[in-house]
């Protein structure tokens, strides 16, 4: 188990969660640090817990950290927990899977139709590139507070 001291450093990111760490750790069957990685580090962290973590699934709180992270933000490892989960007969995690599998398609689907947002340019709208569209931004910007002599 890890005390506080440490559990306070390292979310107040004094101390570093390293690959390095999470494999002493997991030699040495520190489970409960792998599974506090996998809370707090950094995608990458939380990518290789979940590689760690994979032979421990019969120790339920490894489960449910592992179950959670089916949820998370990041695709990589979200993916990753969802792989770890094939076989199994559990209605509620197969649910959770097709949950996040629709989240993640849906997300896809806004990032893709954000990139043709429309936008009106005097009352008519049109489809524009993001880039142009900051560009104007920045002009009308520049204009608005910096005229020309």
């Amino acid at each position: 188990m890890m005390n506080s001291l440490k559990e306070f450093l390292y979310q107040h990111k004094v101390l570093k969660l390293s690959d390095k760490k999470l494999q002493r750790w997991h030699l040495s069957g520190q489970i409960e640090k792998i599974i506090y990685a996998a809370k707090n580090g950094t995608y990458q962290i939380r990518l290789q817990c979940v590689r760690l973590l994979a032979d421990h699934l019969h120790n339920e709180s490894v489960k449910n950290q592992l179950v959670k992270m089916i949820d998370d933000e990041v695709e990589l490892v979200a993916n990753a927990a969802i792989s770890l989960f094939n076989e199994t007969k559990d209605q509620s995690i197969i649910l959770r899977i097709k949950q996040a599998r629709e989240r993640m398609r849906s997300r896809k689907r806004s990032l893709a139709s954000a990139r043709n947002v429309p936008y009106s340019r005097e009352a008519n709208q049109e489809f524009y590139n993001p880039k142009e569209h900051l560009m104007d931004q920045l002009k009308r910007h520049q204009s608005d507070f910096h005229p020309g002599f």
